[in-house]
């Protein structure tokens, strides 16, 4: 079942939208260096602006996973939480934690660490191909 995270992700062309979200682990990925904060802060908050017009807002900082606490809003790692690589690039979402501490994190299938491999090079015709909107 995909989440709002998902959706949002999907929107901003982060993740290609044939993906199923896998299944979650107690594993940390290795290039999973990173999370951001999803918790909904009020517009008075330190990060609020005068336009808000006091609806509550997503923190979407950026830490790093060893830090548990947002630096930005000062909330805990939470349910919904993005899995991040170094580079920014979503790798999958926070979608358990029990007894407290341990977190289970759903990575999507697409992007599994084996599989980050280059572009191959599919034209071989060698023709002048044209290409739109270069200069």
């Amino acid at each position: 079942m995909f989440t709002r995270r998902h959706f949002k992700a999907l929107a901003s062309g982060r993740l290609s939208p044939w993906i199923e979200p896998g299944r979650s682990t107690l594993i940390v990925r290795k290039d999973h260096t990173k999370w951001q904060c999803n918790e909904k802060v009020k517009p008075n908050d330190k990060e609020g602006k005068p336009d808000d017009k006091g609806k509550p807002i997503e923190c979407q900082e950026v830490m790093k996973m060893s830090e548990r606490l947002c630096t930005k809003c000062g909330c805990i790692r939470r349910v919904g939480a993005a899995a991040m690589t170094e580079d920014g690039m979503y790798l999958g979402v926070l979608v358990s934690i029990t007894k407290g501490i341990q977190e289970w994190w759903e990575y999507f299938p697409e992007l599994q660490e084996e599989s980050c491999e280059g572009p191959a090079d599919t034209d071989t015709d060698n023709d002048n191909d044209v290409v739109m909107g270069g200069m």
